[in-house]
This record gives C-alpha cells, sequence and structure tokens, in this order.
C-alpha cells in the first residue's frame, strides 16, 4: 500500500506577510541554491519549498523559483513533484497529510513559513483518488489566505507498478492512464527525507 502525493503549482503568494522566520540550523532540511529547475539564482532570489507531513513522516520538496506570486513545482518534462509514503497499515478516516510551504532566500539562508494546507484523508479511503485543483492555504494562526495550491492524491495497493486506473479527462468521460510514470520520480521516495530514527511505532 502506498499514499502518493502530487504537488503542482502554488499562487498568489504574498510574501510580505510571511509569518515566522525559521533558523536553517534547527530544521532538518538543507537549503540549497540550486532549484528544480536550471536558473541563474542571486542572493535575492526568492524560492519556495513544501515539506509534507504524514504519519510523523517528513518529505522535503526541491527549492524552487518564485515568479510573479506563483511557484511550480512541476519539471522535467511537465511532470508533478512526487511524494511517496510507503504504508505499513491501512488509511484510517482520522490520518491528515499536512504540506508547509515556505519561502527562502539565498543570501538569508533562512525560512519563512508563508502558508499551510492540512487535508484529512477519510474519503480517499474508498475513492483511491482525490484531485484539488485550487485549495486555499491558511497561515499559522490558522487564518485563510488568498494563497492557493494544486495537487493530486492517491491511495493504491503494493502492485503500484503495475496498476493502470482510470483518471478523469473530460467531464462524464474516463481513459486508462498508467498516471504512475506521469509525474517526477526524483528523489529517494519522491522526495527529501527528513532525519528519522526508526522507531517500533514505524511497524505498526
Amino acid at each position: 500500500m502506498a499514499l502518493i502525493l502530487f504537488l503542482f503549482k502554488v499562487n498568489n503568494l504574498n510574501l510580505s506577510k510571511s509569518s515566522t522566520e525559521i533558523n536553517d540550523d534547527n530544521e532538518d532540511q538543507p537549503i540549497s541554491d540550486t532549484p528544480t529547475t536550471q536558473l541563474i539564482v542571486n542572493e535575492n532570489t526568492i524560492l519556495l519549498c513544501a515539506k509534507v507531513t504524514f504519519r510523523n513522516i517528513n518529505l522535503w520538496s526541491n527549492n524552487v523559483p518564485i515568479r510573479n506570486g506563483s511557484a511550480s513545482f512541476i519539471a522535467r518534462g511537465q511532470k508533478a513533484k512526487k511524494f511517496n509514503f510507503n504504508l505499513g497499515t491501512a488509511l484510517i478516516p482520522d490520518d491528515i497529510v499536512r504540506i508547509e510551504f515556505y519561502s527562502i532566500t539565498s543570501k538569508k539562508k533562512r525560512k519563512k513559513l508563508i502558508g499551510i494546507f492540512e487535508v484529512v484523508l477519510e474519503s480517499l479511503i474508498h475513492s483511491k483518488y482525490i484531485d484539488l485543483p485550487e485549495e486555499n492555504l491558511f497561515d499559522a494562526h490558522n487564518q485563510l489566505l488568498p494563497s492557493t495550491v494544486q495537487l493530486k492524491l492517491y491511495y493504491t495497493p503494493p502492485d503500484i507498478h503495475k496498476q493502470r486506473n482510470p483518471l478523469p479527462s473530460l467531464p462524464g468521460e474516463t481513459e486508462l492512464v498508467d498516471w504512475n510514470s506521469m509525474f517526477d520520480d526524483e528523489g529517494r521516495h519522491g522526495g527529501h527525507r527528513s532525519r528519522h530514527t526508526a522507531s517500533k511505532s514505524d511497524k505498526l
């Protein structure tokens, strides 16, 4: 079994309202000056990264540039960023995925929390697929923000690489698509895993 999240874009970012600044020394993700897409990064370039948390496991995205209030995690031939969580047990109604978005400046080497998104996975247990084309983020004080995120979630059996799932194309229509090959596989488990020490609870 696996829970897979595909991250596409974040729009309507307002960097002037960034709430919480975090020193890089206290975080588990090293800051890199190299974003997902190749570009010249100077000391004033503002980048965005995402921290995806599920069952106390953290996966980090690469750093991507913010342009005109938007950041795209689509790269490598129009493939979205993939985060893969291997499951030891089935999903339960209370399971939640949390995504924290941080802005980064090459000059200061510090991260600022600029938005959070959470989704309860109860409906995913039965649907196996959730498409979220435009969901609002909220800040550290639980206030709704104009910033939005685009992502997709899949709940899959162990034979993920052999499965072909019907994905909606046009309203009322479906087509069989090998969706697993459509998205970015870069990085271990589809993202940069945080430093995590195995424990007995991991096997439950």
